[in-house]
């Protein structure tokens, strides 16, 4: 299992951790929640941002803002299974992002 600290995990539209942690098993994701001391000695530190989603990054095909990103990847009620973690110079500097900068995570461990 593969255990990641992020800035921010995105759970959906209305729901957010600031910093927060995201365990994956393969691509996967298999726990999520706010982080604790006992995280800090334990998991990889990424930075940047984490969108849980159901969707498939593969249905986004141009190149968009972030909050548009982020609406089409948090949108819907499917179980929040996928990772997408996106640097934080991408969506702080970045005008539009394209989905090759958004990177699906996974354990490679699995």
């Amino acid at each position: 299992m593969r255990r990641v600290i992020v800035s921010v995990v995105y759970v959906d539209n209305e729901r957010e951790f600031r910093p927060g942690v995201v365990e994956l098993y393969g691509q996967r994701v298999v726990n999520y929640y706010p982080i604790s001391d006992d995280d800090l000695g334990s998991s990889e530190w990424l930075g940047g941002a984490i969108l849980l989603s159901g969707e498939e990054l593969s249905d986004l095909k141009e190149e968009m803002d972030f909050s548009q990103i982020k609406s089409f990847l948090l949108e819907g009620d499917s179980p929040r299974c996928y990772a997408y973690h996106v640097p934080v110079h991408v969506y702080e500097s970045e005008k539009t992002i394209s989905p090759s900068q958004i990177i699906l995570l996974e354990d490679e461990d699995y």
